[in-house]
């Protein structure tokens, strides 16, 4: 959120360790604001549920906790943040409940169930987030226009003589599914099996031309993903750095060094042992949602 109140970005719980991701671009406003205002706190709003009774009326509602950023990708746009205090760890639970005393009313939180395998063009995909500083959660669908975009760009792996290169791939996902500024961050998701496919980063940007007036731009219905198969849990308390490849059914550990398919020798994950580092993400090229 900024200094306002309204919310400038999305982002989704992945893990019990209290670590969320989002998008780079994001975390850089975030950021700025705080370098304009030394004084700002970075906060993220885990959402209190809608809810209507003759007692009670919650509507747009947040529960605000700080975070750290823990690392960044400038390269794939991806962000990770550690939640301080850990939702999982603090013993309330999840949204709306009834106890003894009556209604308990606390924020949502869960982890997302993120799926490794690429998705197949046509399937039937939403994304939510907060567009547009819409203070209550937005959810907008659509399907995978393509599950076949790339960035290849030729780099030069450490240690290497001068000259000799390899192209590094970043994977992306296309959707046709309309996504604005605010939505960066936010879990793209199948509509029937409810996994986590990509993270939103972006939307494409089409220009009109004309005779006699400077071009403009506008959004071309058209957005962008990166795949989240890249963040490899390794155990159910502890991620550690793994190398990754593309494989026919998803992402895949690759031995580092000497598989020359896994590109930058590296993943993006979390080692708790080693204070929450994290190291790349496949990601993708656009303009930011």
């Amino acid at each position: 959120m900024d200094r306002a109140g309204r919310v400038i970005g999305t982002g989704f719980l992945v893990h019990r360790d209290g670590y969320a991701l989002t998008a780079r671009h994001v975390t850089d406003h975030a950021l700025s604001i705080q370098k304009q205002s030394p004084k700002t706190r970075l906060l993220a709003g885990l959402a209190i549920p809608n809810f209507e009774s003759l007692q009670l009326t919650i509507r747009a509602s947040f529960e605000l906790v700080e975070i750290t950023v823990v690392e960044q990708d400038e390269r794939h746009d991806l962000a990770l943040l550690r939640l301080t205090p850990n939702p999982f760890a603090t013993g309330k639970p999840s949204g709306i409940s009834v106890t003894e005393k009556g209604i308990a009313v606390n924020a949502l939180y869960g982890l997302a169930q993120t799926e490794a395998a690429r998705p197949r063009d046509g399937d039937a995909i939403a994304v939510s987030g907060y567009p547009l500083s819409e203070p209550t959660l937005v959810t907008t669908s659509g399907c995978v226009a393509s599950a076949w975009g790339n960035d290849i760009r030729e780099v030069q792996p450490p240690g290497a003589p001068e000259g000799f290169t390899i192209p590094d791939v970043k994977d992306s996902y296309l959707a046709d599914v309309a996504v604005n500024p605010g939505n960066s961050g936010g879990p793209v998701y199948s509509i029937y099996k409810g996994t986590v496919m990509g993270v939103c980063v972006a939307f494409r940007v089409a220009s009109v031309e004309h005779t006699t007036a400077n071009a403009f731009s506008y959004n071309s219905g058209l957005s962008v993903s990166c795949p989240s198969g890249t963040v490899l849990p390794c155990s159910a308390d502890t991620w550690k750095v793994l190398p990754v490849r593309r494989t026919r059914n998803g992402y895949e550990p690759s031995n580092c060094g000497r598989d020359s398919r896994s590109r930058r020798c590296r993943s993006w994950s979390v080692d708790r042992q080693r204070g929450g580092r994290v190291v790349h993400a496949e990601g993708c090229q656009g303009d930011p949602a």
